[in-house]
């Protein structure tokens, strides 16, 4: 075939199945039909998402002719629910008349719209303004907030043209355009920068988009754009879930919305594919992103059952693994198989030897790091194993960890709320119901550390404190490596953690122990035994870290012992 051969889109038309319809549009097209309100887009659909770099990619492709990838669209003479994602005030389409829904494409397309429509903003609350402008002389697109520009104005004669500019609508129905004369008129002077406008705007009006157009039901044209989508923001399986089970009684994105929202109330909020995930667990027995498409059928007829399960899985993690947050979850999966357990067993009282082995089964997982890879694998033997223990109590099950942790890998941990191993610990940590240094009341965690600031973590040795230690060059090596460990952590509330705040251990221990007479009890909840033996007293960082780190490894070897392996 010469290279110069093309296959027309208009071939594929034979080879797809009924009601499914391939055609070109151009950019002014869809702006017309957007500018109609027969193009519409569902309340399924995720917002509008995108970021300035990503519009201003978007402008690039279109002024190099980087082919844009296709869009989808479901017609139906069916109204949803529909959402206007940047306050763009579309009209409604002509009664009786069928509706294009936008199933893929939507960013390109709201970007596009937007940005000649003078409608740009990026989802912030106050819903700023923002104006998209093209350098006729270096080439270049830049998008301006518009209170800059109230301060700085872009001007047409410094060569900024307004992309809001670009086309001239005589009718003001999109269904013609043409370049804008009074543009036109008032770059005269400057044939350079007349030929860049007329590049761009042919650019533009050159632009085509092949539209897949699919009149089946509203899962089928799903199923097409998943086969389809493999470039751009790919769908997640949140989304696609949405669409599929969509119902004018269930919209399944404002109930995983409504959902997360009880479970941050009690500071456990997860992702939304953590909950499809524990959902497929229990009416599919998997976690792979085809039990959670096959479970869209059943879900919504089970949604109170299973989101109650997910409910009790999470009473079990704070009530008796002592996880006070979901930013204290290493794998968001494991609330899967324990979220089956719980949907087979409901909410009757368990018995202590359950308990004892769905402990084991948390802190095997954890401890084993076993999630770190092969999660929906890992996730289908723990279901499994679930249906064992539902049996029989008795079951010999969730034997993950073969060996003991060192102290040295926990002393050349850094805390990191994206390190697995670094959570489990600080997990553990607060599986010791740690008091306040100053008055021995527990803190309380859930609500220190609902929000995942980091910058509340105490460090026992501050590191401001150890920074200009580290200037003494004989023991910078015994300090720099281990700043950060997790060994140097200690969990306590953000007012004790204020009054600290740069001070040398020694010297706010001391005052400490002033202040409450039962501080060895304190200090045991945090896995310090002693304050002169931990080299505390003495600022003796070297020391500390090894003691702490030892007095850590020691009580997790303990912990996991009383385990057992049957």
């Amino acid at each position: 075939m010469a290279l110069n051969s093309f296959i027309r889109l208009d071939e594929y038309k034979l080879n797809m199945p009924e009601k499914t319809e391939i055609q070109t549009y151009s950019l002014i097209g869809l702006l017309s039909e957007m500018r109609k309100g027969n193009i519409r887009i569902p309340d399924f659909q995720r917002g509008y998402i995108w970021t300035e770099d990503q519009v201003l990619e978007l402008l690039e492709s279109v002024w190099n002719g980087y082919p844009l990838g296709s869009i989808l669209l479901w017609k139906t003479n069916e109204k949803l629910k529909e959402r206007d994602p940047l306050d763009l005030n579309l009209p409604d389409p002509v009664e009786g008349s069928d509706r294009l829904y936008l199933l893929d494409g939507q960013q390109r397309l709201i970007s596009l719209y937007s940005v000649i429509h003078g409608k740009l903003h990026f989802g912030r609350r106050d819903k700023i303004k923002h104006e998209a402008f093209f350098n006729l002389d270096t080439k270049e697109f830049a998008i301006v907030p518009e209170d800059e520009l109230k301060d700085k104005p872009l001007e047409l004669e410094k060569g900024y043209l307004p992309l809001t500019k670009l086309f001239h609508f005589p009718d003001d129905k999109y269904t013609s355009a043409s370049q804008d004369p009074h543009i036109l008129t008032r770059l005269a002077a400057t044939p350079a920068r007349i030929i860049a406008y007329t590049t761009l705007y042919n650019c533009f009006t050159s632009m085509a988009f092949p539209a897949i157009t699919n009149g089946q039901t509203l899962s089928v044209a799903c199923n097409i754009f998943e086969r389809l989508n493999n470039t751009g923001a790919r769908l997640t399986v949140a989304d696609l879930m949405v669409a599929i089970t969509y119902k004018k009684d269930f919209n399944l994105r404002d109930r995983l919305s409504n959902f997360n929202d009880e479970l941050d109330t009690n500071y456990f909020a997860v992702d939304e594919r953590t909950i499809l995930q524990c959902i497929s667990a229990c009416l599919k027995e998997g976690t792979e992103r085809s039990h959670i498409i096959d479970s869209a059928s059943e879900i919504h007829t089970n949604w109170g059952k299973t989101t109650e399960s997910i409910g009790l899985a999470i009473d079990f993690l704070k009530n008796h693994c002592s996880v006070p947050t979901s930013n204290f979850l290493p794998y968001e999966i494991v609330l899967a198989p324990l979220t089956y357990f719980f949907y087979l067993h409901g909410g009757k009282q368990l018995d202590q030897t359950r308990i004892q082995k769905l402990q084991k089964y948390f802190w095997e997982n954890m401890f084993s790091e076993r999630y770190t890879s092969s999660q929906p694998t890992r996730a289908g033997e723990d279901i499994r194993n679930m249906v064992k223990l539902f049996s029989d109590s008795n079951a010999n099950l969730f034997n993950y960890l073969d060996f003991e942790i060192p102290k040295e890998a926990i002393m050349e941990t850094e805390m990191a709320f994206n390190s697995s191993f670094a959570v489990t610990i600080l997990c553990f940590m607060a599986s010791r119901t740690p008091k306040e240094f100053k008055n021995n009341t527990a803190v309380k965690l859930d609500q220190t550390f609902g929000e995942s600031n980091q910058k509340q973590l105490h460090h026992i040795f501050p590191v401001h404190y150890l920074k200009t230690k580290i200037k003494e060059r004989h023991y910078s090596n015994e300090i720099k490596p281990y700043i950060n460990s997790i060994a140097n952590i200690s969990l306590i509330s953000k007012g004790t953690n204020r009054a600290i705040w740069d001070s040398p251990p020694s010297e706010y221990f001391a005052k400490f122990e002033k202040e409450n007479p039962n501080l060895e009890t304190a200090l045991k909840s945090h896995l310090i035994s002693d304050i002169d033996e931990f080299g505390i007293r003495t600022n003796d960082f070297s020391r500390f870290i090894q003691k702490r780190s030892e007095a850590i490894a020691t009580e997790i070897s303990t912990f996991m012992d009383s385990f057992g392996k049957s």
